[in-house]
């Protein structure tokens, strides 16, 4: 019989916090946030769904040139649809109840605030990762069309970005075109010319080709993604539980902060999305 002890639970108490007690909360640094950005890309956002949530697909169709008299044949409309799967997102953080009291319930508001940004932080995660999280369906990067470049990106591979999503039939002028990128490769497009010699970069005041460039930490190293973000969708069904628990583990005195949800990312087209992503080093 093999034995296994339990974990020790993590436990913000007094010694955590004791910067915090003899000043208010405002003076607090909270943490530095990885570019939530989800809210800046015009993205469809359903909350407190019941049953499914379903996008509709609908195959396009073109006419034939035919003689005069000659019969044509029918023409399918090939109308389909892609339906989100409810996936639980939870967050759990236990906190002393004299850690609480000492803060005046400041801390209890802190608690608070960071358990909805850490459904954000998910989201965005989800959203931007080029690989998909364990459970979860695939966001925008993860089979979208991708672009190898050599060690630095051009102009041409940023346009090849735009050109592979319009070549598939996205419209890219619905306002929810953007490129996005992480913070260093921000940095690079800032200080590489369009040209060899010239004194235009590829990056001038937050516009790529035309198009906004977000930046968040959550994209893969040394890529750079582009779509039309109108063709994904994110669902909340049902309610947002958020439970806080004096009595579970009173005996310890902490009280528990637990969020419970069910969300899921949808993507309608992968082909509206394209990658740029460096070539590995032998």
């Amino acid at each position: 019989i093999k034995i296994v002890e339990r974990a020790a639970d993590v436990i913000t108490d007094t010694t955590g916090v004791a910067s915090m007690v003899p000043v208010t909360i405002g003076e607090i640094i909270e943490p530095m946030e990885k570019g939530l950005i989800i809210d800046k890309l015009g993205i469809k956002m359903q909350s407190g769904l019941v049953g499914d949530l379903v996008f509709p697909t609908l195959a396009a169709i073109e006419a034939s040139i035919q003689g005069e008299n000659a019969e044509v044949g029918d023409t399918k409309l090939d109308i389909g649809k892609i339906k989100a799967t409810p996936k639980r997102a939870s967050i759990s953080v236990p906190v002393s109840k004299r850690a609480i009291n000492q803060t005046n319930y400041s801390l209890q508001n802190v608690v608070l605030k960071q358990i909805s940004l850490g459904v954000a932080r998910l989201l965005n995660k989800w959203m931007f990762s080029g690989t998909a999280l364990p459970g979860a369906s695939d966001g925008v990067f993860v089979k979208a069309k991708s672009h190898e470049y050599d060690t630095a990106l051009t102009f041409a591979d940023v346009v090849e970005l735009e050109t592979t999503v319009m070549d598939e039939g996205i419209d890219v002028t619905d306002g929810t075109a953007a490129y996005v990128c992480t913070p260093k490769v921000y940095g690079r497009l800032k200080s590489t010319p369009k040209e060899k010699g010239s004194a235009e970069m590829i990056c001038q005041n937050g516009m790529v080709n035309g198009y906004p460039v977000l930046v968040t930490n959550y994209m893969d190293a040394d890529t750079l993604g582009f779509g039309v973000f109108s063709y994904v969708g994110i669902g909340q069904f049902g309610d947002m539980d958020l439970i806080i628990d004096p009595y579970t583990s009173a005996k310890k005195n902490i009280v528990n902060f637990i969020l419970n949800t069910d969300y899921d990312i949808v993507v309608a087209r992968p082909e509206a999305f394209a990658v740029a992503k460096k070539k590995a080093t032998a």
